[in-house]
């Protein structure tokens, strides 16, 4: 299944606030910096910086992006002091925001988008945008795209230092999954690069020096946005999802155009040794597109997987996917409902179990010294049936008793990925709301153990944000 525009069509200039999602799919174009608005009290241990990543820019020169993931990377940052809350956001200077920002003109091909002045012959020119995550590592903020290349910046002023700057071998491949992984025992990171029948691993220790790389063969070709990992193995969940290289490179389609959704083809999940001391294996699961990974763990000789799942993914690919509508002020299609699944995989056996244990829900999240390690709660934003991944509250979920806390926006608000800050052995869950009935957002702070309870404070911003996928929290001694 697959679903077809012109792919140099970009969306008309419109007015969206008929649809109370519209401050997700407005551009925010001012870089500002300013002490914000508190209402109620910040908690005494709430001390460090937010960081979000996600599209800031949709629109030139009177032509407007058609996809939801088709804007330039924007870091905002909201840094919590014991006397002030500060907003900033800057722009990640890639080479697309900068030379189109001088053009003032589209002059790459995004996701769904072709160049304007493409022709079907020209061959795909796709430009970082370094907008979905931000990790911060040591002194630098790290902005990743599902595509070419790494940006990083200042953690302070937001400036961006250019191309990274990482220890990663010239052999490996470049086009990065935007997901990363952090491993809590002694603090090393994990990305993911992808080559056709290939995912490249390269694990870097705390210091930023390349320790390990993993070479995983896949069952077939897949493209995927996160991974998971445990204390000893990587996870890759491969959905039947992949791209058709003669509509995208000989056709002239735009990439997300090319993408092939095959259910009837169910998922391969790859499990791989982090060291590459054994071969790799692979299980046959139920269908369901694989946004994000919850966390997984080893648990005895089995291999427990926890993602979102979708078994009919209508708010991305089909007819009038909601990914696209949002950006003419429609809702589109969204009505296969994210799940949460959990997996059991057991070493020598090739099918596996599953069982869904939440409906309605997408970004989710486990606090990071639990990260790969069994786990009993876990976050995540919620999403009200048939609005497919537009957050509207967040929520906890016991996986062991089932039972959930949780919180619902007003009718005219909508959330982005809730992020986990651990204070103690407890810790806040925060997460930006767009309030469309009075064009201003916040963020809304909750006591994690407490989530129905509402926030404990919210930090109101002077304006609107557009949706941020991802986030980071950094904190302060």
């Amino acid at each position: 299944m697959t679903s077809r525009t012109d792919p140099s069509a970009h969306v008309d200039a419109v007015s969206l606030d008929s649809l109370p999602a519209w401050p997700l799919a407005t551009s925010m174009t001012a870089e500002r910096d300013y002490v914000a608005r508190v209402e109620g009290t910040i908690p005494p241990g709430l001390h460090g910086t937010l960081y979000r990543n996600g599209p800031g820019r949709f629109d030139r020169a009177g032509l407007r992006k058609n996809h939801l993931l088709d804007g330039d990377g924007m870091i905002q940052a909201i840094t919590i002091e014991p006397d002030a809350v500060r907003y900033r956001n800057r722009f990640v200077r890639t080479r697309k925001y900068t030379e189109e920002s001088l053009a003032n003109r589209f002059l790459y091909d995004t996701w769904s988008t072709r160049r304007p002045d493409a022709d079907p012959t020209d061959p795909p020119a796709i430009e970082n945008q370094a907008g979905v995550t931000v990790v911060h590592r040591n002194d630098t903020l790290y902005a990743l795209d599902d595509g070419p290349g790494i940006y990083e910046l200042d953690p302070v002023t937001l400036d961006t230092r250019g191309p990274a700057a990482l220890d990663i071998p010239d052999a490996q491949p470049t086009l990065f999954t935007a997901h990363t992984r952090i491993d809590p025992a002694d603090d090393s990171w994990t990305l993911v690069a992808g080559s056709g029948h290939h995912q490249h691993t390269i694990t870097f220790d705390r210091h930023g020096r390349a320790a390990r790389q993993v070479v995983v063969p896949l069952p077939r070709p897949a493209w995927m946005h996160d991974f998971l990992m445990t204390e000893t193995h990587f996870v890759f969940v491969c959905h039947p999802l992949s791209i058709d290289q003669m509509r995208f490179v000989d056709w002239g389609w735009a990439l997300w155009d090319s993408f092939d959704w095959r259910p009837d083809e169910g998922n391969l999940i790859v499990v791989a040794d982090r060291h590459g001391q054994a071969p790799p294996q692979v299980f046959e699961a139920p269908t369901g597109f694989m946004w994000h990974g919850m966390n997984a763990f080893d648990r005895g000789a089995e291999i427990v997987v926890d993602y979102i799942g979708y078994t009919e993914p209508d708010h991305a690919f089909g007819p009038d996917p909601q990914l696209r509508a949002v950006m003419e002020g429609r809702s589109g299609n969204g009505d296969g409902p994210g799940t949460l699944r959990r997996v059991v995989l057991t070493p020598g056996r090739s099918a596996t179990t599953e069982e869904v244990l939440y409906a309605n829900c997408e970004f989710p999240q486990v606090p990071g010294r639990l990260s790969g390690r069994p786990y009993q709660r876990g976050f995540m934003a919620t999403t009200r049936p048939g609005e497919g991944v537009l957050p509207s509250g967040v929520a906890r979920v016991d996986l062991d008793s089932g039972e959930v806390d949780k919180f619902q926006f007003d009718v005219d608000q909508y959330g982005v990925e809730p992020i986990y800050a651990p204070d103690g052995d407890a810790g806040w869950l925060l997460t930006i709301v767009n309030d469309a009935s009075i064009g201003a957002a916040h963020l809304a702070v909750f006591d994690a153990e407490h989530l129905a309870a509402g926030p404990v404070a919210r930090v109101h911003l002077e304006h609107t944000t557009p949706f941020s996928f991802h986030g980071y929290w950094s904190p302060k001694p």
